[in-house]
């Protein structure tokens, strides 16, 4: 699998506790745990990881489990644990280029290139022939300044992997950063031509028809980023400048119209728009790695921006259609908009995927009950009661739908003992007593 150095995620936003699998600890749980870290469920990856660590022979845990759990670790957001499990890995397996990798994303997101670079060269002795290392390695020499290096670092790469549109799009973007134009626009319609929904590469092209004196060419490049990703600020800011100096006033009004709606993320809040960019940052950097699409998406219904949110979220599934956590979400969009039935729709389809992801059962049991539906809202509460019997609104929805349903017995029983186990407080608290209320009134 390709791994492109990246930041941690910049903001992981938790639903509701939800534990691994409920399975035992056995071997099996590495595929899973990789299945997890796969889908950027880095949480519960990381819970098995540590399971199969702490298991009785801790040193027969294979190198992939070690490499696995650094990695989780440091993509959700937690490098010092990440360094410390890298350590003792590296002194078991010091021949493990994989390890070496996830050591140079570790000094890379910290931004220490040199010993990146250091690691990655040992990734490059021990498998000379993985492309993204050589094309990591040119990002590197990229940030340190080192075009000479960056240069040779990526055409290598270009050489071992030329379908590949990470690999194109680095190069020409170096070659734009050098001006040397005609050769970044070989590269990057590669890039476009390998992965057209892309809107990164696009974005490039504009500043380098920029760079050729090609405005209207330029300007068409911006606007194919725009309408492939509406959260791209930067697309709409310098096609508002580039419209407006050819004359397209409407275009350029349209174009900035777009840039400050996003610009006044957070109610002009100065960290919002930094953290924003940071995500931007990490995308490009990643070449869209899902994982970082995925937090933008997160950020962006976060503030409020659903149309945003749900084309990054469309782009995350149209890269991974599994991808459990995306459907989710799109879900919640959609609940924002109060769209139950489309809510719905989605929340099922990441219950489908991962039965044992309690979030989506929850979600999918409240949709329900907004569509009036208890009776198909039973079996997913229940699956979250079994799932993760802390989480409070489980047990309300699940006593909710069996009053619903006229059962006051059972709705009673249920309430009473999601009372006992959650200990509620406040707000829900009082909805539990209301319900309980109604139960006995009746």
């Amino acid at each position: 699998m390709r791994w492109w150095l990246v930041l941690p995620l910049a903001t992981v936003v938790t639903v509701v506790g939800q534990p691994a699998d409920n399975i035992s600890v056995t071997a099996d749980n590495a595929d899973v745990a990789a299945l997890l870290a796969a889908r950027g469920d880095h949480d519960r990856a990381i819970q098995l990881y540590q399971d199969l660590l702490g298991s009785a022979d801790s040193l027969a845990v294979s190198v992939q489990v070690r490499r696995g759990l650094a990695r989780s670790l440091l993509m959700a957001g937690r490098p010092a644990e990440a360094a410390s499990t890298l350590a003792r890995a590296m002194e078991l397996f010091p021949e493990d280029a994989g390890l070496q990798r996830v050591a140079a994303g570790l000094y890379s997101s910290q931004g220490q290139y040199a010993q990146a670079i250091g690691h990655l060269q040992r990734a490059i002795a021990l498998e000379p022939d993985q492309a993204t290392d050589h094309a990591n390695l040119g990002g590197l020499y990229t940030n340190l300044g080192s075009y000479d290096k960056a240069e040779r670092a990526l055409l290598h790469a270009v050489a071992l992997a030329p379908e590949d549109a990470i690999v194109q799009r680095r190069l020409g973007g170096l070659y734009l950063q050098r001006h040397r134009y005609d050769d970044a626009v070989e590269h990057l319609t590669q890039s476009a031509r390998l992965e057209p929904m892309s809107p990164t590469t696009p974005y490039l092209l504009g500043q380098v028809r920029e760079g050729l004196a090609e405005p209207e060419q330029a300007l068409e490049a911006y606007e194919q980023a725009r309408r492939l990703d509406p959260s791209y600020m930067d697309a709409h800011y310098r096609a508002a400048q580039l419209a407006r100096r050819l004359g397209r006033f409407a275009l350029a009004d349209s174009a900035m119209v777009a840039y400050t709606h996003l610009q006044s993320v957070g109610g002009n809040d100065v960290d919002a728009l930094k953290q924003m960019r940071l995500l931007r940052d990490a995308i490009v950097e990643s070449g869209d790695q899902p994982d970082h699409v995925f937090a933008l998406a997160q950020f962006l219904f976060d503030q409020g921006y659903l149309d945003e949110s749900e084309n990054r979220l469309e782009a995350v599934l149209r890269q991974q259609p599994d991808n459990y956590r995306a459907h989710n979400q799109l879900g919640n969009v959609h609940l924002r908009r109060r769209s139950a039935a489309l809510a719905l729709v989605e929340y099922e389809a990441a219950f489908r995927i991962a039965p044992m992801f309690a979030p989506a059962a929850l979600n999918a049991g409240n949709a329900c009950m907004l569509l009036k539906e208890p009776g198909r809202a039973l079996p997913y509460y229940e699956r979250v009661v079994a799932l993760s019997p802390d989480v409070a609104m489980a047990w309300y929805g699940l006593g909710s739908a069996h009053l619903a349903l006229g059962r006051t017995d059972v709705a009673t029983r249920v309430l009473q003992q999601g009372l006992d186990t959650t200990h509620p407080e406040g707000r829900t608290k009082a909805a539990f007593l209301e319900q309980l209320r109604k139960a006995r009134l009746k």
